[in-house]
């Protein structure tokens, strides 16, 4: 499981290619955590310009014992 992003030229009218954002093996090495599935990414921007990332971490009890998880 990965969560990619891409970019919208509105004057091209074209989607950039897909860039990786983060991968479960990522996840698990940041979180130092097991995962096993993340999703549900939803981008921010904060006050200074940059862009965090909120997103699910699922590890072990499925949904039920999923979390909220940040990068900037």
């Amino acid at each position: 499981m990965v969560i990619n992003s891409a970019v919208f030229d509105p004057h091209a009218d074209l989607w950039s290619a897909p860039t990786l954002v983060i991968d479960r093996v990522s996840a698990e090495k940041g979180l130092s955590r097991y995962i096993a599935k993340l999703g549900n990414p939803v981008p921010s921007r904060m006050a200074d310009g940059r862009l965090q990332l909120f997103f699910v971490t699922v590890s072990i009890g499925g949904w039920a014992g999923s979390s909220i998880s940040t990068m900037i």
